[in-house]
């Protein structure tokens, strides 16, 4: 995502003319998108390998493309991303456990 933002800046100053064509408008949606996925992985994402129990405020569960995903929610306001759960037997001991430790769902 840097090397995407920092080439559609490169793109979009070395450009001379006033009006913009279709392939700076494609720099400057790659170096908008860039921005936001920068945003999110650095300021909304947790890449910790240890948090402590009292870090977690719950846990988030979400479908995508109809598999669902997991995830922590901190207490400083970051999502800390768990692996897929292949069989129900192993999602059912995981709420498990965060239900005897306190952890919402």
């Amino acid at each position: 995502m840097v090397l995407n933002l920092a080439n559609a800046i490169i793109q979009l100053i070395s450009y001379n003319k006033t009006e913009y064509g279709f392939i700076e408008y494609f720099w400057i949606g790659i170096g908008v998108i860039s921005l936001v996925i920068l945003y999110l992985f650095l300021f909304k994402k947790s890449a910790a390998k240890k948090i402590n129990v009292t870090e977690i405020r719950r846990l988030k569960e979400k479908t995508f493309f109809g598999r669902k995903r997991f995830a922590l929610e901190l207490k400083n306001g970051k999502n800390r991303d768990l692996g897929n759960f292949y069989n129900e037997i192993e999602l059912a001991n995981v709420r498990e456990l965060f239900s005897k430790i306190g952890i919402e769902n």
